[in-house]
């Protein structure tokens, strides 16, 4: 089998590198997985970051899709989605590309147009109602033309994909209960390598020793990122609390 993979964050990502690159290793150690081509969408950026993966294999090749920025965002947007299912089309072909895995909605709605080109199936991992979550936060409104795209190729990727895999239970019974075929829909949680995330007491003395924490010290890990949904100054602002708190309780 021989896959195209599709991301939508960059390679040099947080959310790549440990959401993605987990599912592509378990992926890539399916026997019947020949080859995986894995596309990610690359912004901001003048060099594309050198491709490597934190495991070890030969399945698994780069394709950058380098972003070209507009003189509004909407219209970047629009360049993307209209040039990258083109860019995909072509390895499809090139490659003999069995199937087209979209990781979340964004990746999806590009695997779903993909698929329109090729006749090749596609599914959507972490898929989630992405349009409503950015319409909740406030980052998108009613009527921005990213939130009407995205809810039409949410819509079109529940009716075509071949398989939806969210992360959430409840999602998926949310889907089941829009009349989704339940065959079609697997939750899947984002994997956690257990040997890596084991409490190391040495590990953490030693951190905190490099950072000048001493041994009682409170320590708050945020492993998120910043900037839309996640919040920028809004986060800062909790740090502060959260650390008035603990100062002087």
């Amino acid at each position: 089998m021989k896959i195209l993979f599709i991301g939508f964050w960059g390679l040099d990502d947080p959310l790549t590198l440990s959401t993605t690159f987990p599912n592509l290793e378990l992926l890539a150690e399916l026997p019947n997985v020949e080859l995986i081509r894995f596309a990610t969408v690359e912004r901001e950026a003048q060099v594309v970051p050198a491709f490597r993966l934190p495991f070890t294999t030969t399945k698994i090749t780069h394709q950058p899709l380098i972003s070209q920025p507009r003189r509004s965002l909407i219209g970047t947007k629009l360049e993307e989605f209209l040039r990258f299912p083109r860019e995909l089309t072509a390895i499809v072909h090139e490659l003999d590309i069995d199937v087209i895995i979209g990781r979340g909605a964004m990746a999806g709605a590009l695997a779903y147009l993909t698929s329109k080109r090729t006749g090749k199936p596609f599914y959507v991992e972490s898929f989630e109602p992405h349009a409503d979550y950015m319409l909740e936060s406030g980052v998108w409104s009613r009527y921005d033309p990213r939130y009407i795209f995205q809810r039409f190729w949410e819509g079109k990727e529940k009716k075509y994909a071949q398989g939806l895999m969210p992360v959430a239970e409840n999602y998926r019974r949310q889907l089941q209960r829009e009349g989704l075929d339940v065959r079609n829909i697997v939750t899947v949680p984002c994997p956690v390598n257990l040997t890596s995330f084991a409490p190391n007491v040495t590990i953490g003395r030693a951190i905190r020793d490099r950072l000048g924490f001493g041994a009682d010290t409170i320590v708050g890990i945020y492993v998120g990122k910043f900037g839309d949904i996640y919040y920028d100054a809004e986060a800062f602002d909790l740090f502060r609390a959260a650390a008035n708190f603990f100062v002087n309780s």
